[in-house]
């Protein structure tokens, strides 16, 4: 008897030692799984960030080319850029005069850091582009000052010419003037389209505006009116039991004795005005476009006869 009640306690122990195997788990197996499996979506999810792929914006010998030129360039490389676009054209220098001395310093600034911008993303053609559209955005509020859309064309040919300087003579007159007329091609043709965007949305936020207002401004009249309206009717209804001659008299409302139009028809030519000015605005607005793109093809052209004469002058030498 005592032999069978120890190896049943012992078959017993056998049994509960693995039962507690399979029920209790271990808190370090489960920690390390958890662990692997946050890894995995970390590199998961940065995978997903990083799949979309780059785009180089320049060949890797142009971009060589640019690169070394703008480590030549000294700070004042912006007031260089400007002041080639200040001999060439008098309404530049008209609007840089009307600015303060600030906002000169401003615009300097600006252009110094777009370009230093854009050549540490030249491996990124969408981010060159997302910056030269910020850049164009910030043109917007010199606007009231006189500036134009069409001076982005000159401000792109002044940084061909003072950039293809600054190589030195180290490359091909040729490359050098390829390599930055593409670059400058692709970074201020989103310049422009930036700010056309913003030009665009703070037009429709004035218009939203105006409308809101003009809405404000006639409902409390309009209430009031309703009110006449309805006082006059019940007295033309009572007058109107009274006695027909008074009635005959009170058919005639006070709007139609008066000859100034209503609330309602001032809101209506109010919104036909805005909507008029609107169409005059967008047709401007496509007038500049359609100009500052004449102007880039101009300029296209007069890129390559500037690089025809490069090309004739190495021949010459040669």
């Amino acid at each position: 008897m005592g032999n069978t009640k120890s190896t049943e306690n012992i078959v017993s122990k056998q049994r509960n030692a693995s039962l507690s195997r399979l029920t209790i788990p271990d808190d370090r197996k489960l920690s390390i799984a958890t662990k692997k499996g946050a890894k995995r979506l970390s590199v998961s999810s940065q995978g997903s960030q990083n799949s979309r792929t780059l785009k180089p914006v320049l060949p890797l010998s142009q971009r060589q080319i640019v690169k070394g030129c703008m480590d030549n360039s000294k700070d004042d490389i912006a007031e260089r850029i400007y002041r080639r676009v200040l001999e060439k054209r008098d309404d530049f220098r008209n609007f840089v005069e009307s600015l303060s001395a600030e906002q000169r310093s401003e615009l300097a600034d600006n252009l110094r850091e777009f370009l230093r911008g854009v050549i540490e993303r030249l491996m990124d053609t969408e981010d060159v582009q997302r910056l030269s559209h910020e850049f164009g955005e910030q043109h917007v509020k010199y606007r009231s000052f006189g500036f134009r859309p069409d001076y982005f064309v000159s401000t792109a040919d002044a940084v061909t010419t003072e950039c293809v300087f600054l190589d030195a003579a180290v490359h091909q007159p040729s490359d050098t003037l390829a390599a930055w007329s593409t670059l400058t091609t692709l970074m201020f043709s989103s310049v422009r389209d930036g700010y056309y965007t913003e030009l665009r949305r703070q037009r429709r936020a004035s218009n939203c505006a105006t409308r809101t207002k003009i809405s404000q401004e006639s409902g409390p009249d309009e209430s009031s009116n309703q009110k006449e309206n309805t006082t006059t009717s019940k007295q033309s209804r009572g007058s109107r039991s009274l006695s027909p001659i008074v009635a005959t008299n009170n058919d005639v409302s006070p709007n139609d004795l008066n000859d100034e139009p209503s609330n309602d028809q001032q809101t209506t030519e109010a919104s036909e005005r805005l909507q008029s000015q609107n169409d005059e605005g967008d047709l401007a607005l496509e007038e500049d476009t359609d100009q500052t793109d004449d102007a880039y093809s101009r300029v296209d052209v007069a890129r390559r006869i500037e690089r025809n004469k490069f090309l004739a002058t190495q021949q010459i030498q040669t």
